[in-house]
């Protein structure tokens, strides 16, 4: 019956079934998923954004993706580094909902509102923080894989202690970048 029908199949959606004509349903938008994407957990208890380095990582809807327009100026990076600061988390602890646990949401209608700085490359401060926010990201990544493969205690302490520090200059680059005060940063670290 198939085979009798190949041609009626095979025009069905304007062709998009390439070469699985013969399939009942067809992938959905699968091509998003094959690109450098940032990916978040649905629900968590801080931001633990990362990178689909190989971009060809596949997954359902608790996990959600950031893909990117290739006419972007910015890194990925940079993204990522914003994404998980400590601002961030502030703005979904502010605008969302508490979940059993103290988890919250990290849905598309939770993170679409965030604003997130364009950085205009022709102003050198505004590069410059662009440049040192990729820096510190690339750093972090490398230092949170050299923690993943330490062997011994010593070594998890020493990567444990430079991911902290890294973590907070990130930070201090993201307030630098959203122009906060001393006073609005301490709010948003909780400590007043």
């Amino acid at each position: 019956y198939l085979k009798l029908n190949q041609t009626i199949l095979e025009k069905r959606e304007n062709g998009r079934f390439k070469g699985t004509w013969w399939q009942y349903s067809r992938p959905q938008n699968l091509n998003e998923f094959d690109t450098l994407k940032i990916m978040t957990p649905e629900i968590a208890n801080g931001c633990q954004m990362t990178f689909d380095i190989d971009g060809n990582t596949y997954h359902t809807t608790k996990v959600y993706s950031f893909a990117f327009n290739k006419s972007i100026n910015e890194k990925l990076y940079y993204f990522l580094g914003v994404l998980n600061s400590n601002i961030l988390w502030f703005y979904l602890k502010s605008t969302g909902y508490v979940l059993r646990g103290g988890y919250f949401t990290f849905k598309t209608n939770y993170l679409s509102p965030f604003p997130i700085p364009q950085i205009n490359f022709q102003n050198e401060s505004e590069k410059q923080s662009h440049d040192r926010i990729v820096s510190l990201v690339i750093d972090m990544l490398e230092s949170k894989k050299q923690l993943h493969n330490a062997k011994t205690d010593r070594d998890k302490t020493y990567y444990e202690n430079k991911c902290a520090d890294l973590d907070h200059a990130i930070d201090s680059e993201v307030y630098k970048l959203y122009g906060l005060t001393e006073e609005e940063i301490k709010i948003v670290e909780g400590k007043e």
